[in-house]
This record gives structure tokens, C-alpha cells and sequence, in this order.
């Protein structure tokens, strides 16, 4: 069912009232809630992480960014999901957009509730010792923990439901509910504002920098918190927010603030996150104490030891556009085994998009003339490097396969016969489900932030301020891990806008940034394939998800 910012506040209210009294309807105001220790505090950060990235978003929007970027294409005799993001429809109302409408204003909620106890107790509301432990590294680490989950999420809002942020106005058109404070009434509800463009990214840039002054940079556990296995797994610290920060002023245009806050996070040397060794190595891992280097933030998705009916938490980009989603279970990839719902014949209904010729060509992957591999494809380890790859380029179609045969792996096959027309390049993206736990690496962790992106929009930042040795030796750090046999192949006298965005794609394709990259670069965002799907130059008019129907018509603001 939808619900409106009005309706989210409401049932807060009633939670709240519901929490502090048995007798909570007898009650002349609402209370604040039951926060009465840096334990029970953190009753209301777990609800708002499982708010920002599974109830109602599960990767949908870093999956509306992809599928929209024009680099994607739905393989032949398949039909793509979501239609509309597929086909930039942007005025379509679509259930997932009224989805995490609802789950990123219930994170702001929780967050104003936090950061109100916060500033009327004086910043101390729990009187612990401000020398203590648990103040120090618990209570500080937390209220920035709530900050920067309410400046991402007014972040995604604003991706999602407003115009991109165009440095050359005024920004002051009026667009979502800007919610400061916790709302006591439907009165308090009814009264506020709709914040424009401007004031939306005004505020997600002071509560990310709000949080970089309360959070740490590496978490110190004590107390409660050393009893729980991978605390750390998936949470904001100080270099989290900064990188975010940081791809935020990148989108706006604001390159030197981004550049400042790259810096920092990237770090001297090798850098604080070093690259590592093996490009499929950040895609590996479900265990939560075991993080790849070069990973500055990652997505939990839970226990992967729980028994499957136990947990079913996912990242659903992995399933449409990733290449171990092969069928409605997401079974064994390898091993032959047959379980209750499962057909082990070959792909249906998922892992159906090809990455598309326009991208590949682009990529320096693939000659149009004759839709045959580079040199440069076969020697890049991303593609061609056994186990360290995240491409898979399929083979031609081959009926029936089953799992545990070779060609399960290495050609398109379909129990239905549905793929037999297919290109002659058919390359996906092999970069999730990849962690070893039964049942067969769903649930692996996805990176949401790496060294590679950071490094490569800096790159950018560098080339477009004229320093291309400086912008060279950020891309060639990149370029090098998967092309050792053909290292620095980035010069100043190469470098530019399209050959630094060509390595963005073979290195971060897939991971929700692209679009807004190009939209932070004002590059026009071409054409897709598949038709509908006009080429978007700067800046971008049109390119927005209407406002949810509940919230248009209730919501008095917007009459």
C-alpha cells in the first residue's frame, strides 16, 4: 500500500505514543521515544539502515540508475523488468519509486527523533561521561551515524524525484517535504514545507559534514557493542560520509570541494584503501568481519549462515542484470542439484541483460565493424582473467545445458528455447552472488563505495583543471590492476572526458553511479538500443520520477 510523508509521520507518532506508555492514547502530547541508553539508542539506527537499504529499496535505485543509462540492452527474445525505468518513461507512476518514497522518509523520521534528543539534552541527553568510553565511542559515533543517514537519504530522494542540481540557476523550484524536526501532530505534519532544490542539497551537504565531525574513522567497539559479530559491516564512519560527500559535490558540479574530499579518503601512498589485488575480489565475500581493501562502504545482507527460509534479504540488481541469478532460486552455479522450486536447465527469467554494443565500443571493447572482440577485451582480466573477472562473454546458445556441465558457464542456454537468436558478442556483468556460502553466494556483500570510482572521478576533476599528469597516474592506477601485461596506457596526450569515462565503465559498471556520473559531468546521456529511449542532453530537463499519487493528494503542500 503507498503512503504519503503525511501518512509515514503519522503511524511515527503512534509508534512512539505506543512505546512510552501503556496507556499511551491517554497521553495530551506525544512523548519522545524510549532512548534511554546508547543500547536502546540503537534500536532506532537498526531500523533505519534496514530502512535504507532493504524495506522498499533493495538496490532499486542504484538499479534505475544503470538500466537508464543507455549501456545496457535486454537480451533477444527476453522482456526487460521494469518497463519504465528501462524506457526512461519518467512520467510513469512505478510501484518501486512510491516504494522507497516511503523507506527514505521513514529513515528522516527516525533520524530528526535522534538528532532532537540529541540537541534538547544538551548533547549529552543520557548524562554519561563525556570522558567515558561509552560516550566517546559509542554515543558521538551514533548521532553521526544518524546525520549521515538522513543526508543520504534526502540524497536519493533527491536523485530520484527532482530535476539534477544545475549550478547555472537558482535552483528554487519547490519539489519534496523538508523535514527538520519530529512532528507531534497532524497539525506539525500539515504545516511543513516542501524544500526546493537548493535548500534539499544544502541540507544533504551540512548533515554529511555534520557527520564527519562526529564520526570515526574506524570504529572503536566496547561494551555492547563487542557482542555482536560484524558490527561494523555496512555502517557510515568518517571516511564513509566524506566519500559520499564527495560524489555529491562531484554530481553538482562542485569539483574542487569533491576533489578536497577525495583527497582525504584516498589518502598518501598506496592510500588509505588500497586497490586489490584481484578485480573480483570486493564481490567475493559474505562473511561480515572480511572486507576487500579497496572497499570504503558496504552493503549488509545479513547472517549468510541462517537457513535460507530464514532469510531472503538480496540485492536485486544482482538478479536482473548479474550473470549468477540463473533461475528462480538463484541455484548452484556450478554444482548439479535439483531443490523444491528449482529448474536446473539452464536461465529463465533472470540475469537476461547483455551489456550493450554502444558500451562495449566505448569501452574499447568491441570493433562495430564487425561486432568482434579487441585486443584490448582479451587481454583486460575484467573480461579474461579466470577467476579475478567480472564479464562473462558468452559462448553461442546451447539447449537444455544443466548445471555441472561446462557449457553452463561458458554459453546461453534456456529451458525454453527462448535465447536461441542471440549476438555474436553476448558479454554480462559477473561481478555479484559471488561469495562461497550456501545457498550459493545470494547473499554476498556489494560494495557501495570503492578506491577505483574515487580515484577515476578525480581523475576527471584533474583533467578538466589541465592536470593530466595528475589525472594519468589516478586512471593508470586503475587500468593497471586488470592490464598488467600493458601498463600506463593513460598519457597526457590521451587523456580527456571519454577515455576516463571509458575506464569508469569497464571498472564500475554496474554499481549505480553511471547516470549520475554523466549527469555530474554533463555529458549527454545517449540513447539506448532497445528504442524509446532518446539520447538526455545537460541539464537533463524531464529526467525525474513524479512525486507518489498518495503524497500529491494529501498532502496539502502540493495543492
Amino acid at each position: 500500500m503507498k503512503k504519503s510523508v503525511l501518512s509515514i509521520i503519522f503511524i511515527i507518532i503512534l509508534i512512539i505514543l505506543a512505546a512510552c506508555s501503556d496507556s499511551a492514547f491517554e497521553l495530551k502530547r506525544a512523548q519522545e521515544p524510549q532512548w534511554t541508553s546508547t543500547a536502546t539508542l540503537e534500536g532506532g539506527l537498526v531500523s533505519a539502515y534496514k530502512h535504507y537499504e532493504w524495506d522498499g529499496t533493495r538496490g532499486f535505485p542504484e538499479y534505475y540508475d544503470w538500466i537508464g543509462s543507455g549501456f545496457f540492452r535486454v537480451r533477444q527474445g527476453l522482456t526487460p523488468a521494469q518497463i519504465p525505468a528501462y524506457y526512461r518513461q519518467y512520467n510513469s507512476y512505478t510501484k518501486e519509486c512510491n516504494n522507497w518514497w516511503t523507506s527514505y522518509y521513514q529513515v528522516i523520521g527516525l533520524c530528526n527523533l535522534a538528532i532532537k534528543l540529541d540537541q534538547d539534552g544538551g548533547g549529552n541527553p543520557f548524562q554519561l561521561d563525556k570522558n567515558g568510553d561509552d560516550y566517546q565511542s559509542n554515543y558521538l559515533r551514533q548521532i553521526g551515524e544518524y546525520y549521515f543517514l538522513r543526508g543520504a537519504s534526502y540524497y536519493q530522494l533527491a536523485r530520484v524525484f527532482m530535476l539534477p542540481y544545475n549550478g547555472n540557476n537558482t535552483n528554487s523550484q519547490k519539489w519534496i517535504p523538508y523535514i527538520l524536526q519530529p512532528s507531534q501532530s497532524i497539525e506539525d505534519v500539515q504545516s511543513q514545507k516542501l524544500g526546493t532544490i537548493e535548500e534539499i542539497y544544502t541540507q544533504v551537504i551540512q548533515d554529511l559534514q555534520k557527520a564527519k565531525e562526529y564520526l570515526p574513522e574506524k570504529f572503536n567497539l566496547i561494551g555492547w557493542t563487542t557482542k555482536a559479530s560484524g558490527y561494523e559491516c555496512g555502517r557510515a564512519n568518517k571516511y564513509v560520509a566524506s566519500a559520499l560527500l564527495g560524489k555529491i559535490y562531484f554530481h553538482m558540479g562542485k569539483y574542487d570541494l569533491a576533489k578536497e574530499e577525495f583527497d582525504y579518503v584516498i589518502g598518501l601512498g598506496d592510500g588509505n584503501f588500497p586497490l586489490s589485488s584481484s578485480p573480483s575480489d570486493p564481490y567475493v565475500n559474505q562473511d561480515l568481519s572480511k572486507v576487500s581493501s579497496e572497499v570504503i562502504w558496504e552493503m549488509n545482507t545479513g547472517d549468510p549462515t541462517l537457513k535460507y527460509e530464514q532469510h531472503n534479504n538480496y540485492w536485486y540488481p544482482a538478479r536482473e542484470y548479474g550473470n549468477r541469478a540463473r533461475d528462480y532460486s538463484c541455484g548452484s552455479y556450478y554444482v548439479n542439484t535439483k531443490e523444491s522450486g528449482q529448474n536446473n536447465t539452464g536461465i529463465q527469467i533472470f540475469g537476461k541483460m547483455n551489456v550493450s554494443f554502444s558500451a562495449l565500443s566505448r569501452m574499447g571493447w568491441l570493433n562495430m565493424s564487425d561486432t568482434t572482440l579487441t585486443t584490448a577485451a582479451k587481454s583486460d582480466l575484467r573480461l579474461n582473467g579466470d577467476y579475478t573477472k567480472v564479464f562473462v562473454n558468452y559462448g553461442p546458445y546451447k539447449a537444455k545445458v544443466k548445471k555441472g556441465d561446462p557449457e553452463y558457464i561458458t554459453n546461453i542456454n534456456d529451458a525454453n528455447g527462448n535465447n536461441k537468436d542471440v549476438w555474436p558478442v553476448n558479454i554480462v556483468l559477473d561481478k555479484f552472488f559471488r561469495g562461497p556460502v550456501a545457498p550459493y553466494g545470494k547473499f554476498s556483500k556489494v560494495p557501495y563505495l570503492r578506491t577505483p570510482e574515487l580515484l577515476l572521478m578525480r581523475a576527471w576533476i584533474k583533467q578538466n583543471s589541465g592536470d593530466k599528469n595528475g589525472a594519468c597516474e589516478d586512471a593508470n592506477r586503475v587500468w593497471n590492476r586488470s592490464n598488467p601485461g600493458n601498463p600506463n596506457i593513460f598519457t597526457p596526450s590521451n587523456i580527456n572526458t571519454e577515455t576516463i569515462f571509458a575506464e569508469y565503465l569497464r571498472e564500475m559498471m554496474g554499481e549505480a553511479f553511471v547516470t549520475t556520473f554523466m549527469q555530474g559531468t554533463k555529458m549527454t546521456i545517449p540513447a539506448g538500443e532497445d528504442g524509446n529511449k532518446d539520447e538526455i542532453p545537460y541539464p537533463y530537463p524531464n529526467m525525474y520520477w513524479p512525486i507518489p499519487t498518495d503524497e500529491v493528494s494529501q498532502n496539502p503542500n502540493y495543492q
